[in-house]
């Protein structure tokens, strides 16, 4: 296959891919790229209850559970409730679990995921991160430039477009619940 030159490179995917797809990164993307390490964990879409609070009043939208030697012996089991975190209107629960202890019934699908650690070397990396960006005209961004969260990845995005001219293009507003509270001066008549 060809080779083709552009005049920047934006690289939206996990750190440890886009140091593997730089075939010339430099000593500084090398160092701060090789900081992120991953977590493997093991989706599974699936309607089995038991994997929720035994008190249908405490299902949440993410249950989570820990081994019984703690989280050194085994990753945090968690359950995301779809229909409570995204208002599905089955009556059944459908359920996503990360590292299941046990094969859940009623399993739909199942999924390999690499999600971000953010230990000490992974936050010192995100704040070092504007000391590459665009240093060779490659850009970097993902949900590890942030919580880690596909939101975090869209945010990293925009702020690469940002940093290479693009406008947002949509209008940015805050929802009113959102907005932290002006304090008003409070009148007091002699």
């Amino acid at each position: 296959h060809g080779e083709e030159h552009f005049e920047q490179l934006v690289l939206a995917c996990h750190s440890d891919q886009a140091l593997a797809l730089l075939g010339d990164a430099s000593d500084g993307e090398r160092a701060l790229l090789s900081q992120l390490r991953y977590q493997p964990n093991r989706a599974v879409l699936h309607t089995d209850a038991s994997f929720l609070p035994a008190r249908r009043q405490a299902w949440a939208a993410w249950n989570y559970r820990m081994g019984e030697g703690g989280p050194s012996s085994q990753p945090v089991m968690v359950s995301y409730l779809l229909n409570q975190l995204q208002g599905l209107p089955f009556r059944c629960p459908v359920i996503v679990t990360l590292n299941p202890y046990r094969e859940p019934q009623g399993k739909l699908a199942e999924f390999d995921y690499a999600h971000p650690l953010f230990d000490r070397a992974a936050i010192a990396a995100q704040q070092s991160l504007a000391t590459i960006q665009g240093r060779q005209r490659t850009w970097f961004a993902g949900a590890w430039a942030g919580y880690g969260f596909h939101e975090d990845g869209l945010k990293a995005g925009m702020a690469v477009a940002q940093a290479l001219g693009a406008p947002i293009p949509w209008d940015i507003s805050v929802p009113l619940a959102a907005q932290p509270l002006q304090p008003q001066p409070v009148v007091v008549a002699p």
